[in-house]
């Protein structure tokens, strides 16, 4: 089951924010109601994006054993997407 985790200052800090995830719809959720997005979340529509990180070819990282995925949105910035959290493997 894939794990979702903000992005934050070090690796430390942002596993401290994990949580079990289904779906995408479940990522975006999480993401527009936190706490922690809440207070800079502007009124255009979020555009959300996945990928892997940093490519399909080496995401595996072994510190913690995540093939990661990074989710990108566009949540800060109306025109410029910006990391907003990772996910330990692809959503099905």
């Amino acid at each position: 089951m894939p794990l979702f985790r903000f992005h934050r200052g070090s690796l430390e800090d942002s596993l401290k924010t994990t949580i079990i995830v289904k779906t995408f719809n479940e990522i975006v959720e999480a993401i527009v109601t936190s706490d922690l997005i809440k207070a800079t979340k502007q009124d255009w529509g979020a555009i959300f994006k996945i990928t892997p990180y940093p490519d399909r070819e080496s995401n595996f990282d072994p510190r913690i054993g995540w093939y990661t995925h990074m989710v990108l949105s566009n949540i800060y910035e109306k025109d410029k997407m910006h990391p907003v959290g990772f996910l330990s493997e692809p959503l099905e």
